[in-house]
């Protein structure tokens, strides 16, 4: 019906079909209308069987809740484990220490955030993402990020370079987190033989931006958009190292639910990868 606008002349949806015999198959329907002053006269599209690539999104949906449903008690024993040997570094006065774990009591606590959301089915199934505001200092949360990367790849220098003064934004600052680590990760994972990643933040009075750089085996031009397609995978990052296709996907829903932008570029030296995203302030 949409279609019959010559405004907006196109569709394109998923729709599940029960043939003979019961068997469901899910289809994919795309295509056009033709107007001939101002008629709809014509239609001319295509109808794909996409059985098998709904069956393998639908298993992978059901595999992640299971895992994650199963990954919450063992979880919720190392988290308490963890806030007991904070107690008791804490009374012996060790700083650095009690440091290292609280960030291991804050990184625990973002997975089992994460689960939640995977298991409420937020991530997969539902189109409105529940975002928790407050004013988050982004320089500050960037470092933190940095450090926690460090701490797993210590064979990589990550440097930040600010070129504002304003960094506070009104944010979810657990899912802005994900964004940063899932850029800086990507970075990491996909700069064999590197050892240096630059991230720079930038912006006015009407939005803050962050770039995350490397020097990797970088995306063709053709990819950039497709990368944030849930479950997509590089055909030749998936030579250098394993993921499941959600990474982007996740980080570009965070980022239009904050109403800003996030794309990917080629490294202006001809070599890897920028990331970039920015958010209102």
């Amino acid at each position: 019906m949409r279609a019959m606008n010559p405004e907006t002349p196109t569709y394109d949806f998923e729709v599940r079909v029960r043939h003979t015999g019961n068997n469901i198959h899910w289809l994919q329907v795309r295509g056009t209308v033709i107007f001939e002053y101002l008629k709809p006269v014509r239609i001319v599209g295509t109808t794909i069987d996409i059985t098998d690539k709904k069956g393998a999104e639908i298993l992978r949906d059901e595999i992640l809740n299971i895992t994650t449903h199963e990954l919450k008690s063992p979880l919720s024993v190392v988290k308490g484990y963890l806030q007991l040997l904070h107690k008791f570094i804490a009374k012996i006065g060790d700083t650095r220490h009690q440091l290292i774990a609280e960030r291991a009591i804050t990184a625990s606590g973002k997975v089992e955030r994460l689960m939640d959301d995977m298991i409420n089915n937020k991530l997969y199934h539902q189109t409105e993402m529940i975002l928790k505001k407050e004013t988050v200092n982004l320089e500050e949360l960037t470092l933190e990020v940095i450090a926690n990367a460090s701490l797993t790849s210590g064979d990589f220098e990550i440097s930040l370079a600010t070129k504002t003064d304003i960094f506070k934004v009104t944010a979810d600052r657990y899912r802005i987190a994900q964004v940063l680590t899932n850029l800086i990760n990507n970075a990491i994972k996909y700069s064999p033989g590197e050892s240096k990643i630059q991230i720079e933040i930038s912006g006015d009075h009407t939005n803050i931006q962050v770039l995350v750089i490397d020097n990797g085996i970088g995306i063709s031009e053709t990819e950039h958009t497709k990368v944030f397609e849930k479950f997509y995978r590089v055909e030749n990052a998936s030579k250098i190292a394993s993921g499941s296709g959600i990474g982007l996907f996740l980080c570009s829903e965070i980022i239009a639910h904050h109403g800003g932008e996030i794309r990917i570029e080629t490294n202006p030296t001809g070599k890897g990868t920028v990331a970039r995203f920015n958010l209102p302030l």
